[in-house]
């Protein structure tokens, strides 16, 4: 995987003129930006392609795990329980809504996610049983 973060975010800042109706752009964007720490502008990002496209699972997911990072755990999860309503086989919505519940105190809701998630074969879910769930 290449890390041209900045590069990505030219590529996909010139697809979006081309087309400002493109949500895969202003998602793409917004995992570029993450990788260099623009947090708020990689939330804008995922906001940007969720109103574009409001059953884009991978935005909601997306713009989640961005709010965790600065501890916006109600938000994070809000995102993830939309994500997991518009595709309810997406392991990696329940992983992170299981780890952000965990987190806030939530263990028994936060393991029953993060136990589904690893029956889907996320490996990362079955670490973080070991650590939240005992």
């Amino acid at each position: 995987m290449l890390k041209d973060f900045k590069g990505a975010i030219t590529d996909q800042t010139k697809a979006i003129e081309i087309n400002s109706n493109n949500g895969d752009a202003y998602r793409n964007r917004g995992l570029a930006k993450e990788g260099i720490f623009d947090y708020s502008g990689a939330i804008s990002d995922y906001s940007n392609s969720i109103k574009i496209d409001s059953n884009s699972a991978d935005s909601y997911n997306n713009r989640g795990a961005v709010r965790k990072k600065p501890k916006d755990y109600t938000g994070a999860i809000k995102d993830f329980n939309k994500a997991i309503e518009i595709d309810p086989e997406n392991v990696y919505a329940y992983y992170n809504r299981g780890i952000a519940e965990c987190i806030i105190g939530r263990t028994e809701s936060g393991c029953s996610d993060l136990t589904k998630a690893s029956g889907m074969n996320h490996l990362d879910a079955y670490y973080a049983i070991q650590k939240y769930c005992k």
